[in-house]
């Protein structure tokens, strides 16, 4: 597959990502999280010369499987008309006879989709699920950092939703040269750095019993970090397929005490909301930096 092609076919797959999402904002939270029948999770990595036929499949499957939606429920009919539209362009997946074992496992989570919507009625919060499954699971492979963009903007709009507005005139330590470097780094060792400083985040914003001072949104709060499981989750997929160094790297010794630091203010100002509202202006940079590293590297 050649870099002109790939490099298209990542652009495509960002505009079917961002169409998704302008559909509207997601409702039937806990629905989503309830009702999902683990859809997509068997999916094998796609490698990289196989990318251009599974988003054939991709939009080809999406396409037909929207037309059976017979009401807009919630979703922007504008959007859903540009977003069918843009499918209909995109080029169809050739008639093969033998495919290989991830794009056999694609084929199967599309029908898996369509028979979840059948058993569900066709209801607003299945269609909302299938929405959220295909934008968790567009199928550019993670090791190409494609999963990670689909739910970075998801976590950065959870992030600013459970708090609103951020306060202004707030100073919290930010690692931006470790940041920079990273940047610089191998694919390998920057989707390393991506799962651990989403680990990071999430063992420090799991602490509900720590946060009575700030008035969040729970439930907002909970599914922000559910959102974060499951990309860290899926990162880890390609992790496991790379080599194990025989030594600790550098970015994750700095990066653990940066997290170290931030635990301090949590306690020296023993967990107010404006210490709370500081870590949540830290998270914001992470997330909007980690998205810099992505973008920068599927572009290369």
């Amino acid at each position: 597959m050649s870099s002109s092609l790939f490099a298209e076919s990542i652009n495509q797959e960002r505009k079917t990502i961002d169409l998704l999402r302008a559909l509207g904002r997601t409702t039937c939270l806990a629905g989503v999280e309830n009702a999902t029948s683990k859809l997509f999770t068997n999916l094998r990595l796609i490698e990289k010369q196989e990318i251009h036929k599974a988003l054939k499949i991709s939009y080809n499957s999406i396409s037909e499987l929207l037309k059976k939606k017979e009401n807009q429920c919630h979703w922007n009919n504008n959007e859903f008309q540009e977003l069918m539209g843009h499918l209909k362009r995109q080029p169809k997946p050739n008639s093969v006879a033998e495919m290989s074992a991830a794009l056999e496992t694609l084929v199967e989570d599309f029908k898996q989709l369509d028979q979840f919507v059948t058993q569900q009625n066709s209801s607003c919060c299945a269609w909302e699920t299938v929405r959220q499954e295909i934008l968790f699971s567009q199928c550019s492979a993670c090791k190409w950092l494609g999963r990670y963009r689909t739910v970075s903007a998801d976590s950065l709009s959870l992030l600013k939703e459970m708090g609103g507005q951020y306060p202004e005139n707030i100073k919290v330590p930010f690692p931006g040269p470790l940041y920079s470097s990273i940047g610089l780094d191998e694919v390998e060792d920057q989707v390393k750095f991506l799962v651990l400083t989403l680990d990071h985040i999430i063992n420090l914003m799991d602490a509900t019993e720590h946060m009575k001072s700030v008035q969040w949104d729970p439930v907002t709060v909970e599914y922000f970090l559910k959102v974060l499981h499951r990309q860290s989750s899926e990162l880890k997929e390609c992790v496991a397929h790379y080599n194990k160094p025989s030594h600790k790297k550098s970015y994750e010794i700095k990066i653990k005490r940066h997290f170290r630091t931030l635990r301090k203010i949590l306690k020296k100002e023993k967990y107010s909301a404006q210490a709370w509202e500081k870590i949540r202006r830290a998270v914001r940079t992470h997330l909007q930096r980690m998205e810099i590293i992505v973008t920068s590297s599927v572009t290369v």
